[in-house]
Parts: C-alpha cells; sequence; structure tokens
C-alpha cells in the first residue's frame, strides 16, 4: 500500500468510496434487476475488497462487520431501494407517458423454465 493512504483516516477513505468508486458501479442500476446473481456478487466481491483496503482489515474480519462499522449497505440493499426510489419517481412524473412506465410490465410467464431475471424483481425483494 502506497504510503500517502496510510496518512487519510478511515471516514476520509470511507467518503472517497462513496463519492469516487459507488457511482461506477450504480451507474446504471435501473438495468441491474435483470443481472444474473454471478454479476450481482462481482459487483459485492469488489465492494467488499475495497471496504478491506480502506480499513487495512484483515480476511479473518467479516464482511457484514466491515460494513456495518463503515455504515454502509451491501450492494443487493442498494439496488433494491435505488429501483424502488426510482419507481416512485417515475409514478409521479407529471409526463404521462413516463408516469405509466412503472405500471406497463412485461407479460406475466407462470412457468419461466429459466432463472433468468427482470428488472421489475427488484420490486419484489
Amino acid at each position: 500500500m502506497p504510503t500517502d493512504m496510510k496518512i487519510l483516516d478511515i471516514q476520509s477513505k470511507r467518503l472517497i468510496y462513496v463519492m469516487l468508486l459507488k457511482p461506477i458501479w450504480l451507474y446504471g442500476y435501473s438495468l441491474w434487476g435483470s443481472a444474473s446473481i454471478s454479476q450481482i456478487k462481482r459487483i459485492q466481491t469488489f465492494q467488499n475488497r475495497a471496504l478491506r483496503i480502506i480499513t487495512g482489515a484483515p480476511r479473518y474480519i467479516r464482511n457484514e462487520t466491515l460494513h456495518s462499522d463503515l455504515d454502509l449497505a451491501k450492494i443487493e440493499t442498494v439496488l433494491h431501494s435505488s429501483y424502488t426510489r426510482l419507481c416512485a419517481t417515475l409514478s409521479t412524473h407529471s409526463n404521462s407517458l413516463i408516469n405509466q412506465i412503472p405500471r406497463n410490465l412485461p407479460p406475466s410467464q407462470p412457468g419461466r423454465r429459466l432463472k433468468r431475471k427482470r428488472h421489475t424483481d427488484l420490486l419484489m425483494l
């Protein structure tokens, strides 16, 4: 680790994560509902590694402890809350066409053979 990173305190490192790294993976969150579980796990792994680097925590410290100590939510929680907020914003929009987007769900398929997810699955968590 470079010596410059050791100078910053934990709160400054957390702020760098929240301001610079989090927007990168959060970009396009409205499409993350159709992402596979393995893709979401990749982003979760990235977040866990970033938090370990920020805190300098050894491997035996649990990820849940890092998240609670730094007051950061897990990826699935962030995606769920962001998508719910997006749907609420769209449903109260003044434009009638945009207002109808959350209500125009794709037709239901009673027996989906594949485990492919849809973006609306984030609303049902």
